[in-house]
């Protein structure tokens, strides 16, 4: 089962809480990205884990009070909301920083039955993701926010 993340402007219609989904035409655009311009990605749990975890940003997604996905359920149909802030971003930010000094791939997504070596980084084009829709939504959303919904 994969776990949806929006990034972007929180409403609130009927006393639930969504993130509207967008795209951006600057919004980043990878090699063969199901999620092409849009604020809207999808993975199971362990790429979740995975991907938070090399890129040492797993507290802001899994630490027990504050983390992305460690939200209370609160009856909101599986969409649970929390405000992004300046210290979110700049912990996504200095990995983005860390993670590209290392990286040795470009970023992208193997073609659907790729075998062989790979020829694109995955973890990097998701960081280099998160990193625009966190940048993007501090700066144009009054209520910048991520929801994480299952």
């Amino acid at each position: 089962m994969g776990i949806d993340v929006l990034i972007g402007e929180l409403v609130s219609v009927e006393n639930k809480y969504y993130v509207l989904n967008t795209t951006h035409i600057k919004a980043p655009n990878f090699p063969n990205d199901s999620s092409k311009n849009t604020n809207w990605r999808n993975m199971t749990y362990e790429k979740w884990l995975k991907f938070a975890f090399l890129t040492d940003i797993e507290d802001i997604f899994f630490d027990d009070v504050l983390g992305f996905f460690n939200m209370e359920e609160k009856e909101n149909n599986g969409h649970n909301c929390r405000i992004i802030t300046r210290k979110h971003y700049d912990v996504v930010l200095n990995a983005l920083i860390e993670y590209t000094k290392k990286a040795i791939l470009p970023a992208g997504f193997e073609q659907p039955g790729h075998r062989g070596p790979p020829t694109c980084d995955a973890i990097y084009a998701r960081l280099i993701w998160l990193e625009w829709w966190m940048h993007w939504a501090l700066n144009n959303c009054k209520q910048p926010a991520l929801e994480r919904s299952i």
